[in-house]
């Protein structure tokens, strides 16, 4: 099928148009709507926040009465992964095909609605506790969904993957290939590719990061990489880098919520944590998976090897996926750099702040703009009354809030009572 080509030849750019020209014009005019307004929330962004908890309720609320009519063949394409096949020891595997978009758009929508939930509850109220700044609360509703995710997704992994034999042996990333995928590998991939997706939509909707630009490429390189080795069936080394990567960011998220709930020793002592754990991870277990695309492979599988599935391990499918992987590395590295500044600022006595966070400045500024309507009309009958040919002295008047004066200088109120008098004493024109 188009979903599932063949071969890596078959990914020609009318098969990746067929793919993306219906979401292409939308996804683009929300990058040009972002990048134009500064990180400042347009009103389509805005629309979308708000709506798209109430239409993702919606389709699962739609999947849940087909299940209870009856519609199960229905229903259960979106709530269970589809293809079962009894394997030769008696289990049960599983393949690839169209019904998988069902259960990834209903794990989108689930996703997205926890996130809605989670965010307007827990995380609001632990916000409203600890009485952060508007800017600072904003920050925390961000992290805090996508870091207990993480929390949540590494220790998935780690309780069904402990035991397979590529967990600590990169070898087995190709013995055996074309590899099979029992019911919980293939949830917790099709999960993953679920949250990136949604993740990348969000992604236009939260707090502006001052590395925006590096966060999408991430996000982009990260989804293509899932999409591709699930296609290809490349899940040991793709669920290998999710879980390494996943580890750096639970902490680091976690870091940031420290750092914002203004526990400057525990934040510090955090940090420290995880730049130890980000490097371990993201720079030396990484650097074992790269030898392992880069000499284990030729050495197992090697260029021209044709699986029992049909694909066929060119030179081009191997070239992409290395050259997708160096792209990630190469962000992370330009991360890390950031990371080492941020750890000498710190030992130098500075403050331990997140050079991609958005300016606090611009947060106060937002603060700013919301003036109590009291203030803002007693701002306005000032200007409407400087704005007139009263004398001068009538604003030492109107600045008590007592008295005031018409354009022709009669007294209107003075006291609480409305009177019409003469008109003040003349002042120097000089004055």
């Amino acid at each position: 099928s188009p979903l599932f080509p063949n071969t890596y030849n078959d990914i020609t750019p009318s098969y990746i148009s067929s793919l993306t020209s219906p979401s292409l014009p939308f996804a683009l005019s929300l990058l040009i709507q972002r990048h134009h307004t500064m990180g400042k929330r347009s009103a389509l962004v805005q629309t979308l926040d708000r709506a798209h908890p109430y239409v993702c309720a919606g389709a699962l609320g739609a999947v849940g009465l087909a299940h209870t009519l009856g519609y199960t063949n229905i229903s259960d394409r979106f709530t269970s992964v589809s293809y079962p096949t009894p394997s030769q020891d008696g289990g049960v595997v599983y393949g690839q095909g169209w019904n998988d978009l069902c259960f990834v758009s209903f794990m989108i929508c689930s996703i997205a609605l926890f996130r809605s939930v989670y965010r307007a509850t827990v995380l609001k109220t632990t916000a409203s506790l600890l009485k952060l700044s508007r800017g600072s609360a904003s920050k925390w509703l961000d992290c805090g969904w996508v870091g207990l995710y993480f929390v949540f997704s590494v220790s998935w992994a780690v309780s069904i993957f402990r035991n397979e034999p590529w967990f600590m042996d990169t070898k087995h990333f190709w013995i055996g290939y074309p590899h099979t995928m029992d019911y919980n590998f293939k949830t917790f991939y099709l999960t993953q590719l679920s949250f990136w997706l949604t993740n990348l939509g969000v992604f236009f909707i939260e707090a502006q990061r001052r590395d925006w630009w590096q966060f999408l490429v991430h996000h982009v390189v990260t989804i293509g990489l899932v999409y591709s080795s699930y296609v290809y069936q490349f899940h040991r080394v793709g669920a290998a880098i999710l879980m390494i990567l996943d580890v750096g960011d639970a902490v680091y998220y976690h870091v940031k919520m420290i750092k914002y709930a203004r526990c400057e020793t525990a934040a510090t002592i955090a940090f420290g944590l995880f730049m130890a754990v980000w490097f371990v991870t993201r720079h030396v277990l990484y650097a074992f998976i790269l030898y392992s695309i880069w000499f284990e492979f030729p050495r197992h599988l090697g260029i021209g090897y044709v699986a029992s599935n049909g694909v066929v391990l060119s030179n081009a499918m191997w070239a992409g996926f290395s050259g997708a992987l160096l792209a990630l590395q190469g962000l992370l590295l330009f991360w890390f750099v950031m990371i080492v500044r941020l750890a000498v600022r710190v030992l130098r006595g500075g403050e331990a702040t997140d050079e991609t966070d958005g300016d606090e400045e611009e947060e106060e500024e937002e603060e700013e703009e919301e003036v109590p309507s009291v203030t803002m009309t007693t701002m306005k009958k000032e200007e409407d009354i400087t704005s007139t040919s009263a004398p001068i002295s009538t604003l030492k008047h109107v600045s008590s809030m007592e008295t005031f004066y018409d354009s022709q200088g009669n007294l209107m109120k003075k006291d609480g009572a409305d009177i019409r008098t003469a008109s003040p004493p003349e002042t120097k024109k000089s004055l």
